[in-house]
């Protein structure tokens, strides 16, 4: 299995108490912008976004993500293929 390149993305992201439909007032209420993260292998990128998977078959792909450009706050390529812990590739 040949290795992609590995990336490590902060991006804004929003995150409610709720996994239900909420009304406009909850929406308001609830929703918060928050700075996610994630460590995963780029399968492809276009002009709008990042298009990566945290898990490889050697067939197959799991765990995909689509990271929009415009809410990256930090990305870092990973040089060696060697995943480590997020705390450490904030320092």
């Amino acid at each position: 299995m040949a290795i992609k390149t590995i990336i490590y993305i902060e991006f804004l992201d929003h995150s409610s108490g709720s996994n239900g439909w909420l009304s406009k007032e909850e929406f308001k209420e609830e929703c918060k912008i928050e700075t996610c993260c994630v460590v995963g292998f780029v399968e492809w990128e276009d002009d709008k976004a990042f298009y990566l998977s945290t898990m490889k078959g050697t067939t197959e792909l799991g765990s995909g993500h689509i990271i929009l450009k415009s809410c990256i706050t930090k990305k870092k390529y990973l040089q060696k293929p060697v995943l480590k812990t997020t705390q450490m590739l904030n320092s």
